[in-house]
């Protein structure tokens, strides 16, 4: 519960450090909090606790869940993941740009 509460507390800080002219501090604040965040997790592994009438449950399930999910999302603001996938995107859009044109052309000489 505890890494939840500091997941929205995190966000609201993020949020608002969004609005100063200082954009440089998003990302490593962003990191900082989330391995906070995924200490706190790591402190809930095992304890198995539930939280209004059994509506939330955190179990060692959702706790790896949790701790995947946060995992990643550091591995995505630290942009080791998305710069590859943005260079085959580049490609596949001047692939696909180099075939349809071309083919615009042919496209109004054919008879209907």
């Amino acid at each position: 519960m505890n890494a939840l509460i500091f997941t929205t507390i995190l966000g609201i800080i993020i949020l608002y450090l969004g609005l100063t002219k200082n954009k440089k501090i998003l990302a490593p604040a962003g990191i900082a909090g989330l391995l906070v965040t995924l200490f706190l997790s790591f402190n809930d592994w095992g304890l198995g606790s539930a939280y209004f009438h059994n509506m939330v449950v955190f179990d060692n399930f959702s706790i790896a869940f949790n701790i995947s999910m946060i995992i990643i999302t550091i591995i995505l603001v630290l942009g080791i993941y998305p710069q590859p996938v943005f260079n085959l995107v580049e490609a596949s859009v001047n692939t696909m740009q180099n075939l349809l044109v071309p083919l615009a052309d042919v496209l109004p000489a054919l008879p209907l």
